[in-house]
């Protein structure tokens, strides 16, 4: 009988201060145990087959997540910078499970530039109840996140894993609020199917400009 698997979790540091995150509260990536995705609570899952935790051959087959979370200590976390750089890597591995994880092949990119001509408030849901991504200095570059408009379509956290194609279906229950300033320049496109989740999105990236105004967590429900 196999041994029961954790899931991993990262150190609450590990995230702040990367210079860029991979989609909304979450980062694929390569590390010193190997590539990993990883939510914005520190909650991770291997890319590549563990002995030790709960990875995405697990998922792929199908397995529970579990309930219990070890903690383990990397370093050399360098994340992707897109949902489209993501799946070329996963597709890289050449492992069945990554690229059934991986989903669709040509995951589009952002694809319209926009100035904003007000300031103009976004959303952006997360895990913890707290954002790696905003510090005094305001929010950082390359964050992403979505118009308030969407928020009708994700009451709940399991909906914003669908939309949003999350890479770990951990629903998040929070969700932040942000102004962005005028003069923002900001990239738009939709979220692809990925991670064996739908998609369907609205996902802004915030590239340059200010924003200093943060209002949350408001906690949503689970389903």
């Amino acid at each position: 009988m196999p041994k029961a698997k954790d899931l991993l979790k990262l150190s609450e540091d590990t995230l702040t201060g990367l210079a860029t995150e991979t989609g909304q509260g979450f980062v694929i990536g390569t590390s010193s145990i190997g590539p990993i995705a990883a939510l914005s609570d520190g909650t991770a899952l291997p890319l590549t087959q563990s002995q030790d935790f709960y990875d995405a051959a697990d998922l792929y087959a199908g397995l529970p997540l579990p309930h219990s979370r070890r903690m383990q200590q990397i370093t050399s976390l360098v994340p992707l910078p897109s949902r489209a750089e993501a799946i070329k890597f996963l597709l890289s591995l050449k492992t069945r499970h990554a690229r059934a994880y991986a989903g669709v092949l040509g995951t589009a990119p952002l694809l319209h530039t926009h100035i904003l001509t007000k300031p103009t408030v976004f959303c952006r849901y997360l895990a913890a109840s707290t954002d790696f991504r905003f510090t005094t200095g305001g929010l950082a570059a390359n964050t992403y996140l979505s118009p308030v408009v969407e928020a009708r379509h994700m009451p709940t956290g399991f909906s914003v894993v669908g939309r949003l194609a999350l890479p770990i279906p951990l629903p998040p229950g929070n969700v932040f609020f942000y102004e962005i300033g005028a003069g923002a320049v900001i990239e738009v496109g939709t979220v692809s199917p990925a991670f064996g989740q739908s998609g369907g999105g609205v996902e802004v990236r915030f590239v340059s400009g200010t924003c200093t105004v943060q209002v949350g967590p408001n906690e949503i429900p689970w389903w």
